[in-house]
């Protein structure tokens, strides 16, 4: 009987080996210009946790060679771990890799041609129906906003990605995002100094809001020691191996500026403390993408140099809960309001007391973006540039196959969860003009009457029209009436 079952043991393992095998090699041997990316991770899956680095090994299989420009497949040694929080009880779990050379230490690669850096996220994207609004936010965003001064990829100011199909030691595991990571390098940071005693010197910093608090809605703090991960639910990304005062001290005088100072130097601080634009960017982006948790939750807050000043910018993290879709996967109806804007210090006071004509800058923004950027066209566009490369690589269906059901409901035609986004987002532009920005005055230049347009004309909405429409009309940016 033992020796019976001994050798049903190794024939059921050998089975498993052959069949993980064929998962991977199956799709290999058949990329083609409609595949996605492959990515193979060997790895001992039992021993991945969250906080510590495991070995592995990652294969990339990318039919366009976009990694190292010669070779369809490209192998390295690569170390993983877990990354989330809640998401951690999902069975289908994101990951941290670090790419190493032989030796161990770090090996930068342009994965799929998207930047040259060690660091890479394979986002799940569990709860998130359509398994692409963390993607298409950040694409957004990207269009949208740049940093405010110069850095080594032109001036980007959130994650790149592309789409990937995962398995997990040759056995099938899911639609992922591949994406780069917020760091010091992307920002522009600067590098801590090292002196004699090997005591580094702070310049760049970068905060990661990591919950609700007072501080990260920079309305005040709690007296913590400044010597930990974090201070008061801001977790000290860069330089992450020294806390101390020093790193701190720059969140914690902001905070103050943001909720102590008085008007007059509130106002007179503003170039010192916040590049402006930046911020009226990230309320414009807020809004129109119905982001739920990023307030500013959720978002990193860097200084280049805080020898040379305390500049802060807002760089967007974790989008998931937006679109009409909330952190647990569940749907929701609202539409964005000042709220979720109205609970961070500084907007409240910017917006309320219309600071420098705040007001007017934003409501010139969104004029501008929702012409363009963020028009219904152009949002429709990039949700069904996506979903053609997940649906015709037939992604989707092995997506679906496997993780229907767990942990949400996803619908087996992509495209049917797509127009409940699409409605959502059409609806959510016309509350914004008709009961956010309705009324506020504008630096509109002009207001002028034409019978023929030639350009390419949108109605308040972000909508094309064509030459024949009556009404107002955005025409490079500005405001017409057509009559």
């Amino acid at each position: 009987m033992r020796r019976f079952l001994l050798v049903f043991f190794l024939v059921y393992v050998q089975a498993l080996a052959v069949l993980a095998q064929s998962q991977y090699t199956e799709l290999l041997d058949n990329l083609s210009d409609k595949s996605l990316p492959l990515i193979n991770i060997t790895v001992d899956i039992e021993k991945v946790t969250k906080p510590e680095y495991t070995p592995a090994t990652i294969e990339i299989a990318d039919p366009l060679m976009r990694t190292d420009g010669e070779n369809v497949v490209t192998k390295f040694n690569a170390k993983v771990k877990y990354r989330g929080n809640s998401s951690l009880r999902y069975d289908k779990k994101s990951f941290n890799v670090k790419l190493i050379n032989e030796k161990g230490k770090s090996l930068d690669v342009n994965i799929l041609g998207l930047r040259l850096t060690d660091a890479w996220i394979l986002d799940a994207m569990a709860i998130d129906r359509i398994r692409m609004r963390n993607r298409v936010n950040f694409d957004t965003w990207n269009a949208m906003s740049r940093t405010p001064y110069e850095t080594e990829h032109e001036q980007r100011n959130g994650t790149v990605g592309r789409f990937v199909e995962v398995f997990i030691n040759g056995i099938y595991h899911g639609l992922y995002c591949c994406t780069d990571k917020v760091d010091r390098n992307l920002l522009g940071v600067k590098k801590a100094d090292k002196v004699t005693d090997s005591t580094p010197v702070i310049k760049g910093v970068i905060y990661k809001g990591d919950g609700w608090s007072a501080a990260t809605q920079l309305k005040g703090y709690d007296d913590q020691p400044m010597d930990g991960a974090a201070w008061n639910k801001w977790e000290l990304d860069y330089p992450d191996d020294y806390p101390c005062e020093e790193a701190y001290t720059p969140m914690k005088n902001f905070i103050d500026y943001c909720s102590k100072s008085s008007d007059d130097d509130f106002k007179n601080g503003i170039d010192k403390n916040f590049y402006w634009q930046n911020f009226v960017d990230y309320q414009v982006f807020l809004l129109s993408q119905g982001l739920r948790d990023n307030s500013l939750k959720n978002t990193f807050l860097s200084i280049v140099n805080i020898k040379k000043g305390n500049c802060m910018m807002v760089t967007p993290w974790d989008l998931d809960c937006s679109l009409g879709g909330d952190w647990d996967g569940q749907l929701y109806n609202e539409l964005a309001t000042m709220d979720v804007v109205l609970t961070v210090g500084l907007y409240r006071r910017l917006w309320n007391n219309n600071v420098n004509k705040y007001q007017t800058a934003v409501a010139d923004r969104w004029q501008q973006l929702s012409a363009n950027v963020l028009s219904v066209e152009e949002f429709n566009k990039r949700l069904d540039t996506y979903a053609d490369q997940i649906v015709k690589s037939g992604a989707w269906k092995r997506e679906y196959d496997m993780w229907n059901n767990n942990p949400v409901a996803l619908t087996e035609n992509l495209y049917d969860e797509l127009s409940y986004v699409k409605d959502w987002y059409k609806r959510n532009l016309q509350n914004l003009n008709e009961n956010v920005y309705n009324g506020i005055e504008t630096g509109i230049g002009y207001v002028k009457t034409t019978e023929t347009a030639p350009h390419t004309l949108y109605n308040i909405m972000g909508q094309k029209v064509n030459d024949a429409y009556k009404g107002i009309v955005i025409e490079n940016g500005k405001k017409c009436l057509r009559k």
